[in-house]
């Protein structure tokens, strides 16, 4: 892999983190932990060890759990139920590459089902633009760019990827175009959310990869 320089290393911490814990309406599903499935969803999240000696990080306090919606697609989730929660961050950061995953286990796999259905539309393209610009506050130098879909391998009930391009320029300094990736994966009770945001020049190294993280996950879904 191509080493980056450290600004945009900076860059790409700035964009894991940007996502911001929103309040709960009526239309997110409803959250019932129990001790078991909270202790399963830790259990599923990605690991360092699953990637190499080189990556860092682990689990992180969770937020709040809103699922993300936009006014393309706004979905009433309240008739689905929540019962396990947990988070990871993990970096490559000599590369520049982040991996954020998000567990939810449901009560049932129907529900699972349903929320894959309901998110995965053809207005997704639409409203990971609309959550990545509400996210970053539309900086000026960056622009969110076309939305694509990498053939993921099918693993798990249901796995998908979108790729969204992003291009930032500082004062003084040549563009640079950035991937934010998101995973749909579904395994049983367990929905997995994860976003990998990387350098677009590690092209096809970054699908291999997102590949092998998808194979983890649906291998690891405990419920």
């Amino acid at each position: 892999m191509t080493r980056i320089r450290l600004p945009l290393v900076v860059l790409l911490a700035a964009l894991g983190l940007a996502a911001v814990a929103a309040a709960a309406d009526s239309t997110d599903p409803k959250v019932k932990t129990t001790k078991a499935d909270q202790r399963t969803a830790t259990a599923s999240l990605l690991r360092f060890s699953d990637l190499g000696a080189a990556w860092t990080g682990g689990a992180i306090k969770a937020a709040s759990i809103k699922i993300p919606v936009c006014p393309a697609n706004q979905p009433n989730n309240s008739d689905l139920t929540i019962t396990g929660h947990s988070e990871s961050a993990l970096a490559l950061s000599s590369q520049g590459v982040r991996i954020d995953t998000d567990v939810e286990v449901f009560k049932t796999p129907r529900m699972v089902a349903k929320l894959y259905t309901r998110m995965v539309r053809p207005t997704i393209g639409e409203c990971l633009k609309y959550d990545l610009a509400k996210s970053l506050g539309g900086g000026a130098g960056l622009t969110i760019g076309a939305v694509s879909q990498p053939e993921l391998a099918p693993v798990g009930s249901h796995s998908t990827l979108y790729r969204v391009l992003i291009t930032v320029k500082s004062a003084g300094a040549a563009k640079v175009t950035v991937f934010s990736d998101f995973m749909f994966l579904s395994q049983g009770r367990t929905q997995f959310f994860v976003n990998v945001i990387a350098p677009s020049n590690l092209g096809a190294q970054l699908l291999a990869l997102e590949n092998r993280v998808a194979k983890i996950l649906a291998a690891r879904a405990r419920a």
